[in-house]
């Protein structure tokens, strides 16, 4: 049911009691939705006789927090966040806005400096100054590490912000187009926030917007998503999974090791990591696991068959080798690499629509 307000007026006593316990419960499959709804009604002052009292604020912090959540609602709570939710209720919005802002900007806190940031670059309730608004959201992303403002960071850096739409003006760019910038916000905001975990998986899925292809990356990042409760990353898990099945069986059965693509094998060792001691150590100790197995196959073979496998990591040499009869699996911080019957801690592989 569309979210709009000759629906929502349509609610009967059941419904809103409904309502009510949903959106405080999380493990309900409609938590989200009910959170919209109900914070819809207090926008509208809907169902005041059924205990909902209008709370314009209260509205719009819960559908901002929906926006947070990263979940399966998130693109219908930034889409709610817009004027038209709001245009019956501009005053109440300008003194919202002037309570924001009365606070000291040392002291506004992060979601506070994000929701100023929305309501100038939307315009709700006030003139749009995107300056102002990018302001904010860069002071929640680089001071205080909010991971949503870094991750809407990245997205505009990926795409680039004009001042106007004004064609005469065209070059005139407010933030320009910069994948270093952007490939740096995503893989902050990554590190907590499910919904950049997805975003992130799939750029190296796609090897798009400065990502190269890396399909050891992207089913850790996108299984990471999926576990985190982003339901729409399963898709594109599933198929990162399935091409990384392939390419590994194509890898297991190949034994002419020099002759191996080598863009599957992006061992990325940076100049600073290859003089460092302790990564060097790290290296020797991954070596003697290998040839200290004890298999029928020959420890070099081994060795050159299971490198094989390392399709990628994040220029971490910090790599851990366990081995068990002829399964090798290799874990860097930044990917899990393995062979087709050992799986990474998220387990892509086994992984199943719940």
């Amino acid at each position: 049911m569309p979210f709009t307000k000759e629906n929502l007026q349509k609610l009967s006593s059941k419904e809103i009691q409904t309502l009510r316990f949903d959106k405080n419960n999380k493990q309900s499959p409609t938590h989200l939705e009910s959170q919209l709804k109900f914070a819809l009604c207090q926008i509208y002052g809907l169902h005041t006789d059924k205990g909902i009292h209008k709370n314009v604020q209260e509205g719009l912090e819960a559908i901002f927090n929906v926006w947070l959540a990263g979940g399966k609602r998130n693109g219908q709570a930034f889409q709610l966040l817009s004027p038209s939710t709001f245009e019956a209720e501009l005053v109440e919005i300008k003194k919202i806005v002037a309570h924001y802002r009365a606070i000291p900007q040392n002291e506004r806190n992060a979601k506070t400096n994000v929701i100023l940031g929305i309501l100038y670059l939307k315009a709700i309730g006030v003139t749009l100054d995107a300056p102002f608004a990018f302001g904010c959201f860069k002071k929640a992303a680089d001071e205080q590490n909010f991971p949503p403002a870094q991750l809407f960071m990245a997205e505009v850096h990926f795409l680039g912000f004009r001042r106007t739409s004004d064609p005469k003006t065209a070059n005139d760019w407010l933030i320009t187009k910069d994948l270093t910038i952007a490939a740096s916000y995503l893989c902050e905001s990554a590190k907590q926030f499910p919904r950049a975990q997805s975003r992130l998986g799939s750029c190296y899925l796609e090897g798009k917007q400065g990502f190269q292809k890396n399909l050891a990356e992207a089913v850790f990042w996108l299984s990471k998503a999926y576990e985190n409760g982003i339901e729409d990353a399963l898709p594109k898990l599933e198929r990162a999974r399935l091409e990384l099945q392939k390419e590994l069986e194509l890898l297991e059965f190949g034994e002419d090791f020099d002759n191996l693509d080598k863009k599957s094998l992006e061992f990325q060792k940076g100049t600073e990591q290859d003089a460092d001691e302790d990564a060097e150590q790290d290296r020797k100790n991954f070596e003697q696991g290998i040839f200290t197995q004890q298999s029928e196959i020959s420890p070099t073979k081994n060795f050159k068959r299971s490198a094989a496998l390392m399709l990628s990591n994040n220029g971490n040499n910090a790599a851990q080798a366990t081995t068990n009869n002829n399964n090798v699996s290799f874990n860097n911080k930044g990917a899990t690499l393995y062979r087709a019957t050992n799986f990474s801690p998220f387990n892509p592989l086994k992984l199943k629509k719940q």
